[in-house]
């Protein structure tokens, strides 16, 4: 059995550590190399379940099933999307393969809700200008994507935060945002500088409460859906950028107030998403 260890779905990833089990049992265990790659040889004929972990990332596990005899596989794919921020130093500004562009951003504990979110560690991010929103980027480029992130405004903030994901990123003047607000939802352009409202809807959100925000986007027709919890919130075409970076936002621009937000459990995939 070959099989490939990716980060985010689409980059081969060195040093997972990949079982492989048989009735709940490990029976096998490798290292993805430099290319992601793990081989099993010699498996005795019958059902087995393949798992993985990696710093950084939250462990994977696929259901088991049957490997016959005579039958060599070389197409599993054992893909790693969610960063936790477990493994990263307390206070670093810069967790794995994120950057922060605008705004104080940090590694800090928030050990409340241990259902809602892995714990203890969050990504922080705080808006004290009145000017720019906070924003960390994740590295890698995305045209056709996936991302999905949990977040919990702090009760301490200003009364008209916002806070969410940035996509199609090109620089601080152009890109896309989904952002929640307490009264009200958002999807945003910025185009030259120049901030739009593309949809709004009325949408009540707490501070004080951890919400999921997703957005996926097709490559091919720019379609795009944006979730939050789950439920759809937006649907549209939009070409304006074919792609960019993505990543999180906090923003109070409409007051100098601070704005302070724990962002966790940060999805990426860039394969294919399910946008129809």
């Amino acid at each position: 059995m070959l099989a490939t260890a990716y980060e985010f779905g689409l980059y081969p990833l060195e040093g997972a550590i990949v079982f492989l089990t048989h009735e709940s049992e490990i029976v096998r265990t490798d290292t993805s190399n430099d290319i992601g790659e793990v081989e099993f040889d010699e498996i005795v004929p019958g059902v087995y379940g393949i798992s993985g972990e990696v710093l950084h990332y939250s462990s994977v596990s696929y259901l088991p099933d049957s490997i016959w005899a005579g039958e060599y596989i070389t197409d599993l794919r054992i893909e790693f999307r969610t960063l936790e921020f477990e493994d990263d130093i307390p206070n670093t500004s810069s967790p794995h393969r994120f950057e922060p562009i605008h705004g104080i951003w940090a590694i800090t504990e928030d050990a409340q809700h241990p259902e809602a979110h892995s714990t203890p560690n969050v990504y922080k991010g705080v808006d004290s200008s009145s000017n720019e929103s906070a924003i960390a980027l994740c590295e890698p480029e995305a045209h056709k994507f996936l991302i999905e992130a949990k977040l919990k405004v702090e009760e301490s903030s200003g009364p008209t935060w916002q806070a969410g994901i940035i996509f199609r990123y090109q620089d601080e003047y152009n890109y896309c945002s989904f952002t929640i607000s307490p009264e009200t939802t958002f999807c945003s352009q910025v185009i030259n500088g120049q901030h739009t409202y593309t949809r709004i809807k009325v949408h009540e959100s707490t501070a004080g409460t951890w919400q999921c925000l997703l957005v996926e986007c097709h490559e091919m027709y720019s379609m795009m859906k944006m979730y939050i919890d789950d439920d759809v919130i937006f649907s549209l075409t939009d070409n304006i950028f074919t792609g960019g970076k993505v990543g999180l936002i906090a923003s109070d621009n409409d007051q100098p107030s601070p704005v302070f937000v724990n962002f966790d459990d940060v999805t990426l995939d860039l394969t294919q998403p399910y946008v129809q």
